[in-house]
């Protein structure tokens, strides 16, 4: 006994050492765009110059303090940390991440159209702190999702879509069509192969061609095509082909040094990361992923125009079955489906007390086990009108909670295939902008594996044909 003892008095002295010794060495990094610059030391007074070589230098505790302004950076992390490190704005100075880079050395192409080089394939550009249209007939907005702009329009079984005013252009190929037609179940699209006149020959392999489906899915409706230089008419729209972006400027040329890029889905990538918190960063054109990651965290942040307009390949398919050599059915992963928005993976992650608005596709995406997703408010998303939504949820343990989310083209809330999970006081309103077919909580394929739905408040769902509050 009193050698046990002894070891124990032994331990009261060296466990608050080994404490201390975890903290003393936590170190605060600087970063500032204006005055900061990567060869300094990353003090107060000699901060780093980019985020990316900052969060290089972090260790466990560490905590990264970024200087008020507008940053265009690709930010990767993908360290496992055994403490939580912090990445947030100095006593709250606004810090805006904005696309991924800046482009120079502007030339005229014609009329008010510039060019300039850009190796990396552009997904978007943002002027003025809002994003811009990518070339488009007839012109979409991106700050609003809404069908009064799109053409009148017809589909038909054998993979051709009639649209009204494609006969100003002549034999345009490698460009896409997305429209809503039918009943408006889901929006389909195509890409154009061959056109002649209004007359455009689609490549897509979707069950909504079949014959089977006219009535469904193909028939009388609207649509808009998109990606092909010959469609940039006005101010703001762009295009990106063979390393080279062309822009509509609503500026003279001297102030395109303002327009920036954006040429990856995610601009703050934490994949396969654990222990980090992103705290009151503002993100505009771009995304936060933690795919694979564990105990991250992301808090007080404000992210717009998340997913920018993409092609997809399915409408109502994000849930691909698959079959295996045995013909027992199982469904492609969550990592497959196109336009996910801010995706969450892993176990363990959070996203809490955030603003996420205009999305082409999902806001969030959520799949792995024991997510939280508290206190947000989520809006507008899914303009393009497939199966995505402000919040898609898939996985186990989760716990939705809080939040404030509304207007979508389809569903609010999609928790296909989910177990054991908590959707509590909850605001969900406004769905079913564009499709007639959708509910405001989608629990389609799931029978919920013990998750609980209680104390939502579920309103204005717009569908004329198919709907309902739960789904």
């Amino acid at each position: 006994m009193v050698i046990q003892i002894k070891k124990m008095k032994q331990l009261r002295t060296i466990l608050p050492l080994i404490i201390f010794a975890n903290f003393i060495f936590a170190n605060n990094y600087y970063v500032s765009n204006s005055n900061g610059d990567n060869s300094f030391d990353g003090s107060l007074i000699k901060p780093f110059k980019t985020i990316q070589y900052a969060l290089s230098k972090l260790n466990d505790g560490d905590t990264c303090y970024i200087r008020g302004g507008i940053y265009s950076e690709k930010i990767e992390l993908s360290k496992k940390f055994n403490q939580k490190i912090v990445i947030t704005s100095y006593k709250n100075e606004l810090v805006k991440l904005q696309g991924n880079a800046t482009l120079k050395n502007w030339l005229k192409f014609q009329n008010n159209i510039y060019k300039t080089f850009c190796k990396d394939s552009v997904i978007q550009v943002i002027e003025n702190e809002k994003a811009t249209s990518l070339a488009t007939f007839p012109n979409q907005d991106e700050i609003e999702n809404t069908t009064v702009n799109w053409r009148r329009a017809n589909a038909y079984a054998d993979k051709r879509i009639s649209m009204e005013g494609m006969s100003i252009f002549q034999n345009l190929t490698n460009f896409y069509v997305c429209g809503l037609f039918g009943k408006k179940l889901v929006a389909i699209n195509g890409k154009v192969i061959s056109q002649n006149g209004s007359d455009l020959s689609i490549e897509n392999n979707a069950f909504y061609w079949d014959e089977q489906h006219v009535t469904e899915y193909l028939g009388d409706g609207k649509a808009f095509a998109y990606g092909n230089i010959n469609f940039i008419d006005s101010p703001g729209e762009w295009f990106w082909k063979n390393d080279t972006i062309y822009y509509w400027s609503k500026q003279p040329l001297d102030s395109l040094s303002s327009i920036t890029i954006r040429t990856n889905l995610k601009t703050f990538d934490i994949d396969n990361a654990s222990n980090v918190e992103i705290v009151n960063i503002e993100i505009l054109g771009g995304a936060i992923s933690m795919e694979n990651s564990q105990n991250c965290t992301t808090d007080n942040c404000k992210l717009s125009y998340i997913t920018p307009l993409f092609y997809f390949n399915d409408g109502f398919e994000r849930y691909k079955a698959i079959f295996d050599q045995n013909n027992q059915i199982y469904y492609e992963a969550p990592e497959k489906w196109t336009g996910k928005g801010i995706c969450i993976s892993g176990k363990n992650n959070t996203i809490k007390n955030c603003i996420i608005t205009k999305s082409w596709g999902d806001g969030i995406t959520v799949w792995g086990e024991n997510h939280s997703i508290l206190n947000n408010y989520i809006t507008n998303c899914d303009w393009i009108g497939i199966d995505c939504s402000p919040l898609t949820v898939t996985g186990s343990k989760h716990t939705i909670q809080n939040n404030t989310i509304n207007n979508g083209a389809r569903t609010i809330l999609n928790i296909r295939k989910i177990e054991n999970s908590k959707i509590l006081n909850n605001d969900l309103s406004n769905g079913g902008l564009l499709c007639e077919d959708a509910g405001l909580i989608y629990c389609y394929e799931t029978n919920g594996g013990n998750s609980e739905i209680a104390y939502n408040n579920l309103d204005h769902l717009q569908c004329k044909l198919a709907g309902a509050a739960i789904y």
